[in-house]
């Protein structure tokens, strides 16, 4: 299919005054007029604003959909947001062209695509996702889109019995997204490690200067740094902290960084860890439609850097000494060193009586992973898995409220999932398990960072919630666990049976059922990708009284 120049004219033209949506369906564009002397232009507007685009830059994206390959605007086109996702909703309008974006990934970026069609398709003026199967014959070439699952958070325990492949999994994972020499590194954790310092570095004075020893952490999140600097993202300061800006499309390009901490509880995580649990609450991200600004407080702080008497050497340690860097470098000393937010902290837990339990402080601000629950061992396929993890990579939103453009269709206003949580609090309300505002936009966020679909990847999404969120957070002994008003019933069967009103579409499923739900982090090595298993509460809650009753004591712990 071939477009003729002309032709785009006259459907701009027929496009004045039209309501054209985004592919992402959250903005209007409308042409108010056109001006084809000279290079040409396109006057339009988006809510208040008003500005003008030249027909070559048009003409540029027209060009490369005559190859027949799919092209991602914000890749060709890398000036402002305006430009590119107007541009975008112009071409995408066009009867001939279509879009294609993942159903997870990194805010729909490397894989939200236009592509060129072999006939007209829809009508002018409406846009078409031509990612299903039934379109496969329309496109001039074929185009698998490759994604990555997006974590709400940025700190992940992985709790199971040893041996079962967690400090493997993270390996994978950096394997899957980067390289073992640069985005990964492993680091085991002492027993004797009890303040901060033996984990992210400390001042010595006993050369009789000041000098700062720096840990292989320390180097490896200066390393995650530099990989953004190193992709041309703004380093800027804004209200005293170190701020990145840059757009969707830059994001794409930054690998996460996994730092493993190997066997974490062998040490109280609440002593040496401290001062991460903080910090790792203050990451910001602020959108403006494809635009981004990332800010955290500093782990090594201004003052910190500022009291040492070479300063020079730590700049060398951490990797700055190049040129390029003088700038970064001279922010840093002047506001301190944050957590980029391409890094990935990632703790192995074991336990058992050798090792330290968890606050829920550190609970709060962790996903957890009942490492047997989520990624099994198959033993009968250990010579040719069958099934795979998905990739995983960094969190890019903070703040529920202020991305609520950002929630899927399914849960548009988030309605569904609140009355979910609300369900739960009228279990846990006057219990130490009371879940509060941080669990609410930790929720909002998992929805909006899995994009689900349908009413079961809804659930889905709830459903994982939980084990990671929501049950790690409950221990107790038969008094502790009692139903208010109640010594008969424990909150855990109270539990069980809200969760089988709300789930009950797979509550009581098979795994491999037409109706059991999706696994959201696994998939198929060949065939149909998509697992589906049984519901992952009713197994784990299951458990869980099953403990109570025959020990007076249970937890989500294995």
């Amino acid at each position: 299919m071939k477009m003729d120049i002309e032709q785009t004219k006259t459907w701009i033209d027929e496009l004045v005054n039209v309501e054209l949506k985004y592919i992402t369906g959250r903005n209007i564009v409308i042409i108010e007029s056109t001006d084809w002397s000279g290079t040409g232009r396109v006057n339009v507007s988006r809510g208040e604003n008003h500005f003008s685009i030249r027909f070559e830059r048009i003409e540029a994206l027209l060009h490369k959909l005559q190859g027949g390959a799919p092209i991602h605007v914000d890749t060709e086109l890398r000036s402002g947001s305006n430009d590119r996702s107007v541009i975008e909703t112009i071409i995408a309008n066009f009867p001939v062209v279509g879009y294609m974006k993942p159903k997870q990934g990194r805010n729909r970026t490397k894989n939200k695509v236009i592509q060129l069609m072999n006939q007209e398709l829809h009508p002018l003026g409406e846009t078409l996702d031509v990612s299903d199967e039934q379109y496969k014959d329309h496109l001039l070439t074929s185009f698998s889109l490759d994604t990555v699952t997006l974590l709400s958070k940025s700190f992940l325990l992985l709790a199971g019995i040893s041996g079962t492949g967690k400090t493997r999994f993270v390996r994978d994972q950096a394997e899957l997204t980067g390289s073992l020499a640069d985005t990964y590194c492993l680091t085991s954790v002492r027993p004797d490690w009890h303040e901060p310092s033996d984990l992210l570095g400390y001042v010595s004075r006993l050369s009789g200067s000041a000098e700062f020893v720096v840990t292989d952490v320390l180097k490896f999140i200066a390393k995650a740094w530099r990989e953004i600097l190193d992709k041309g993202i703004t380093l800027s300061v804004n209200d005293k902290l170190l701020c990145l800006q840059g757009g969707v499309s830059d994001i794409d390009a930054i690998k996460p960084y996994w730092l493993c901490l190997d066997e974490m509880n062998l040490a109280p995580v609440e002593q040496y860890f401290a001062d991460y649990l903080s910090v790792i609450e203050t990451r910001c991200w602020a959108w403006d439609e494809d635009d981004f600004q990332y800010s955290c407080d500093p782990l090594l702080k201004a003052t910190t850097i500022q009291s040492i008497d070479n300063i020079e050497r730590l700049r060398e340690e951490l990797g700055f000494a190049d040129a390029n860097y003088d700038d970064a470098w001279q922010h840093i000393c002047e506001y301190g060193l944050s957590i980029p937010f391409n890094l990935i902290v990632a703790g192995t837990v074991n336990m058992d009586e050798t090792t330290h339990g968890f606050s829920r402080k550190v609970i709060d601000r962790a996903l957890s992973f009942d490492f047997g629950d989520f990624f099994p061992n198959d033993f009968d396929n250990f010579f040719a898995p069958t099934t795979i993890n998905k990739a995983l990579s960094y969190p890019i939103y903070s703040d529920a409220r202020t991305s609520t453009d950002k929630l899927p269709e399914i849960d548009i206003d988030g309605r569904k999932s609140i009355a979910f949580i609300n369900a739960i609090n009228g279990v846990l309300a006057h219990t130490p398990f009371k879940l509060a505002y941080r669990a609410l936009n930790e929720l909002l966020l998992t929805v909006i960072s899995n994009e689900p679909i349908e009413e079961i990847d809804l659930k889905a999404v709830w459903d994982d919630f939980l084990m990671c969120k929501v049950f790690p957070r409950i221990e107790g002994d038969t008094e502790k666990l009692a139903a208010i008003g109640s010594v008969d019933i424990s909150i855990l069967k109270q539990l069980e049976e809200i969760l089988e009103s709300e789930f009950g579409s797979f509550w009581n499923e098979l795994p491999g059922s037409d109706k059991a739900r999706p696994d959201l982090y696994r998939e198929n090595v060949e065939g149909d990708k998509l697992i589906r298993i049984a519901c992952r509460s009713k197994e784990k809650i299951n458990w869980m009284e099953d403990r109570l009753t025959t020990f007076g004591f249970t937890s989500f712990w294995p």
